[in-house]
């Protein structure tokens, strides 16, 4: 195998072998100015044996440098066939590279997507709590109240009552100011109320929703003794509907200290 790198080498070594096999074996080559007195070749003078000498040391010399030179070249021969055959190899990389980015910035968008979403879905559930807290909050509905600490009075019209006296309110669906409970939700409620009255003289009071009578508490003691009632009724309300006590015209009531004329009434389900 050869090469440009070796031909310098080569032309030399084939030059010499062709002056060697131009001079008859036996015959002395004279150089100009040399006596024909000179001994000829196959004689075995010293000076003749020193040429020979170091002409094979040239020759081997030259030859080692022509075998480093094919082994240089055969490895560049062999490194550029590497990269030749790494070069489709460094292609499949860089394309599986490039599928690799891709799909790295499409899990990445949606990855956003589903980070929105379960935002979106958490505030949703956070704002279903808060109503679900609001409507327990609402069914806590309950109230108590009596009249004022010391109170004797007979009424010639039928009267509101207000029970100033609040014990329990829960839920701030009854009113001290107006005497009327106001239902904050759609259900069932339950009421109760006790009237006391002095003197012989009659007592009653009605329960009304919005302005309808639902049912009354009336007791009469002609032989002039103290006397109490009381009554009770479920009523299924509407949000909104109110409903108070009204003191029955020419009856009388009553009330101390001990808080004998009383109202109250609570939620017992929605609907």
């Amino acid at each position: 195998m050869s090469c440009l790198l070796c031909r310098p080498f080569l032309r030399p070594t084939q030059e010499q072998e062709e002056g060697n096999t131009s001079t008859p074996q036996g015959e002395t080559s004279l150089s100009p100015g040399c006596s024909a007195t000179h001994p000829p070749t196959g004689t075995g003078s010293p000076h003749h044996t020193q040429v020979n000498t170091s002409h094979s040391s040239t020759i081997s010399v030259m030859m080692k440098v022509l075998v480093v030179l094919m082994l240089v070249c055969s490895v560049y021969t062999n490194e550029i066939k590497t990269l030749s055959d790494q070069q489709p190899c460094l292609q499949d990389v860089h394309a599986a590279l490039r599928e690799i980015t891709a799909s790295l910035a499409k899990q990445e968008v949606e990855m956003k997507y589903l980070q929105a979403e379960n935002k979106a879905k958490l505030e949703e559930q956070q704002t279903e709590v808060e109503k679900l807290k609001i409507q327990q909050q609402g069914k806590q509905v309950a109230f108590s109240a009596s009249l004022v600490t010391t109170v004797s009075r007979t009424f010639t019209e039928h009267t509101t009552l207000v029970f100033k006296h609040v014990v329990t309110n829960i839920g701030n669906a009854y009113s001290p100011y107006t005497g009327a409970f106001t239902a904050p939700l759609k259900g069932a409620y339950h009421f109760e109320w006790h009237i006391f009255g002095q003197g012989g003289r009659p007592i009653g009071a009605v329960l009304v929703k919005n302005s309808g009578n639902i049912f009354i508490a009336y007791e009469y003691q002609p032989s002039g003794q103290d006397a109490a009632v009381s009554n009770g009724v479920t009523l299924l309300l509407e949000a909104g509907d109110v409903v108070f006590l009204r003191q029955w015209r020419g009856t009388t009531v009553s009330d101390s200290i001990n808080h004998h004329t009383t109202f109250s009434g609570h939620l017992l389900f929605t609907m």
